[in-house]
């Protein structure tokens, strides 16, 4: 969509670097409302994704009472080398360090694998359907 300065929105989300390089962070439509904050699901994915033991994440929006929406999360973990898992409560703390509170995910399920619908693109609405 054209405005009338001829700028183009494509819904996308980045962020430019010190160096004026642009940084694809996810898409606008891609967020949910908790408690009348807009949460960008990339950014605790983007936390999720730097622990070690996950091999895959996304978050989805599901259905509250009171705050509109809440998070889910759904990780795809691999095991330590002793058969140990990687527990919801790790994950969490994790994102509580570098989230603000409105954007932790209210809780972590863990999958044996994200439903994808193409190469590398998760089916979130089967997600949204478990949450």
């Amino acid at each position: 969509m054209l405005d009338e300065d001829g700028w183009w929105y494509s819904g996308d989300l980045g962020t430019l670097d010190e160096d004026g390089y642009l940084r694809i962070a996810g898409r606008a439509k891609d967020m949910y409302m908790s408690g009348g904050y807009n949460v960008y699901r990339a950014e605790a994915e983007a936390v999720l994704e730097r622990h070690p033991a996950v091999v895959a994440c996304t978050v989805v929006g599901y259905g509250d009472s009171v705050l509109s929406e809440k998070g889910r999360a759904f990780a795809a973990a691999a095991r330590g080398p002793d058969g140990d898992r990687l527990s919801a409560d790790e994950l969490r703390d994790l994102c509580r360090r570098d989230l603000a509170d409105y954007k932790l995910p209210d809780d972590v399920r863990f999958v044996d694998e994200l439903p994808l619908i193409g190469p590398g693109k998760v089916d979130r609405a089967v997600l949204r359907g478990a949450a």
